[in-house]
């Protein structure tokens, strides 16, 4: 999903590229815009006129150079293409070039059709531009959600990690302890062994003493008694 939005807010970034003049349009009020388009009919043909290839119906709907013709393909729809030999034009040393018989002039009414027509496109455009960066802004904001979530979550993942390992240290730690305290322990039962096996060796060796004591008292006194008889 992210890669899918990132892809289009790449291309809506390019839309924004290609309309420099996006920002001079919007500040255009649509009262001025209208003026210059029906007092400049001739500049406003050339900023909507078709190019090569596109269908048409006379050759003032074509851009400068091209004449609209009927396509070889099908021979039956027109499309403006490039102009050869100006055949359709009746040329005049006073007036210049003129357009053909056959060809309406362009009225006033026809130029005020014209010129709404331009200027309702232009506000097609305009407002699809402006649609375009509503949506960008919003894919940018879902974007931002979507990578604040991703910071979250591997925060989160850090301090799991984190929580494992001092828990993982403590386990050691605890583990290390039990070990010193059963050393510990065993030490501690040797050391009263020893002092066991040193008190019973004490307490047979007082015994010892205490019987030569009595056996060499009793020979004393038999002795004593024996030189008084």
């Amino acid at each position: 999903l992210k890669v899918a939005l990132c892809i289009e807010i790449i291309m809506l970034e390019y839309l924004l590229w290609v309309v420099p003049a996006l920002a001079s349009v919007q500040s255009c009020s649509t009262k001025a815009l209208a003026g210059f388009i029906v007092n400049h009919g001739d500049e406003e043909v050339k900023l909507f006129c078709k190019r090569e290839g596109e269908q048409c119906k006379f050759d003032r709907n074509c851009c400068e150079a091209l004449e609209c013709k009927m396509s070889a393909d099908d021979g039956i729809t027109s499309t403006c293409q490039f102009r050869l030999v100006p055949t359709d034009y009746v040329i005049d040393s006073k007036k210049g070039l003129e357009w053909a018989d056959y060809q309406e002039p362009q009225s006033e009414e026809l130029a005020q059709k014209t010129a709404d027509d331009s200027l309702k496109q232009l506000e097609e455009k305009n407002l699809l531009i402006w649609s375009k960066i509503v949506e960008l802004v919003r894919l940018r904001k879902e974007a931002d959600k979507i990578e604040l979530k991703n910071l979250k979550r591997e925060r989160v993942l850090k301090e799991i990690n984190r929580l494992k390992e001092k828990k993982k240290e403590l386990e050691e730690r605890d583990a290390m302890e039990m070990k010193r305290m059963e050393y510990m322990n065993e030490i501690n039962q040797l050391e009263k062994l020893e002092a066991m096996e040193v008190n019973n060796t004490l307490m047979k060796q007082q015994q010892v003493s205490d019987l030569y004591k009595d056996m060499l008292g009793k020979v004393i006194e038999k002795e004593q008694q024996e030189r008084r008889v």
